[in-house]
């Protein structure tokens, strides 16, 4: 079987420098909405409900997801955390689509705790720039907060480093599109679970752990034993690759991965986006053996780019 074709092109990170120079860049980023859980028992309840630790993630940021009782997402989200009247106040930024029934399935198991759990997409618009140059009085490093909590620094991706904003700041910065900042997502090799792909994975099939969203000794949640079971009982058969193809109509998150001689579908489109040379960048989940052979989507061949980590396999061959 002949092996999948190698994306001979420029490393995205300089193919994005030369698109846009040092140029400060911010995007409208409406296909996020935000959660707001806040109440004495907030952090403790939020502790038994997700993949990553909550109580001591104070003064950070992090990744999460939230799972099914079969340790399937079905979402995953930025969370930080900032006090406001001497209380702590939470906020999660999931795909948009996924917020009302979020909250709903989240509120059904407070119970008694004092826990309020909001949708404030509509009063908390979100901004993300991409910033060569960091302002002196913003988080230098990912995943530090600023600001009283409005400014929360990401994994810097692109050759950039990037931050999500709630309020005013005082950044001039040029408009991009928000297929940019995916893009900018995507390049991280950072997952987000949509409509269409929602319950689709277990976090490890996104390499979610590998990202810092999963904790494996924060205690239960549903899905614990699932996921403690995927890293922990055989080897790993699934795992996410970053991807270039041509653009075409259908290679969006959801959409099946094909290979010739493969009667079924042998993946899942996580997340596309377009790139600066004119095609998509797409990450895709799969088996780790069908990468090694050529892969479609939409009749689309699509080429491997490099991960900015490792995966298991490669760290242990290193």
């Amino acid at each position: 079987m002949s092996q999948p074709a190698t994306a001979d092109v420029q490393n995205p990170a300089a193919e994005f420098e030369a698109t846009y120079a040092r140029r400060p860049l911010r995007a409208a980023l409406e296909h996020l909405g935000v959660v707001k859980v806040t109440g004495a028992d907030a952090s403790a309840f939020l502790q038994t409900q997700f993949t990553n630790e909550v109580v001591k993630q104070t003064g950070v940021a992090a990744l999460n997801g939230y799972c099914t009782n079969k340790g399937r997402l079905l979402a995953t989200f930025i969370q930080w955390s900032f006090e406001t009247d001497g209380q702590r106040e939470w906020r999660l930024a999931m795909a948009r689509e996924l917020v009302p029934a979020f909250v709903k399935r989240l509120s059904m198991f407070v119970l008694r705790s004092k826990v309020k759990i909001e949708d404030v997409t509509a009063t908390t618009p979100l901004v993300g720039y991409l910033l060569a140059d960091v302002p002196a009085d913003w988080p230098a490093a990912p995943y530090g907060i600023a600001a009283g909590g409005t400014v929360v620094r990401l994994a810097d991706a692109l050759g950039r480093a990037r931050f999500i904003v709630s309020g005013e700041v005082a950044v001039e910065a040029e408009a991009i599109s928000a297929d940019v900042w995916r893009l900018s997502d995507i390049d991280a090799g950072i997952a987000r679970v949509t409509q269409p792909t929602q319950e689709a994975f277990v976090p490890q099939m996104i390499n979610f752990e590998l990202v810092g969203g999963v904790n494996f000794k924060k205690g239960c949640y549903p899905g614990q034993e699932v996921v403690a079971r995927s890293q922990y009982l055989g080897k790993l058969r699934r795992r996410s690759f970053l991807m270039r193809g041509e653009l075409a109509e259908g290679i969006a998150a959801g959409a099946p991965v094909e290979q010739e001689g493969a009667a079924d579908p042998v993946g899942v489109v996580v997340e596309a986006a377009p790139n600066l040379v004119g095609g998509l960048d797409v990450l895709i989940e799969t088996t780790v053996g069908a990468i090694e052979a050529p892969i479609t989507v939409a009749g689309k061949t699509l080429v491997r780019l490099e991960l900015p980590y490792k995966l298991p396999s490669e760290q242990q061959a290193a």
